[in-house]
């Protein structure tokens, strides 16, 4: 799993002084769990992608989920609102993971304190 990365080209770039805010490339965005301690996973019911390009109005983005990745197609001049949902039902007040994107580029910490992150990617 370690050459994953070399397959797999970064599509995000942070918005620099914001907060969970991307600039993306065209692409499927794959977003992986990096267990750290405990077990976190996502909770594909209630985890969801947007397309928010429209102002006023939401679409939903179709997207693969399982209890360790979310994926789904980005497009060119679209904005998307990605809303996760992640559960970490034994010991939650340890568990800890990262969500990566498949390159191996950290996007966020999972831990008690943000089992609900939601981002904003703005696709050039």
């Amino acid at each position: 799993m370690g050459t994953q990365a070399g397959t797999n080209p970064c599509l995000l770039t942070a918005i620099p002084n914001t907060v969970n805010r991307f600039i993306g490339k065209p692409g499927t965005l794959k977003m992986v769990v990096e267990q750290i301690k405990g077990q976190t996973d996502l909770d594909c019911t209630n985890s969801k992608v947007v397309d928010i390009t429209s102002s006023g109005t939401q679409k939903a983005v179709d997207h693969t989920c399982d209890r360790s990745s979310f994926s789904f197609m980005m497009e060119s001049k679209k904005k998307y609102f990605v809303s996760l949902t992640f559960v970490q039902l034994v010991d939650p007040f340890q568990a800890k993971a990262n969500l990566n994107e498949a390159c191996g580029q950290n996007l966020d910490t999972i831990d008690v304190t943000n089992l609900f992150p939601s981002y904003i990617i703005e696709v050039a």
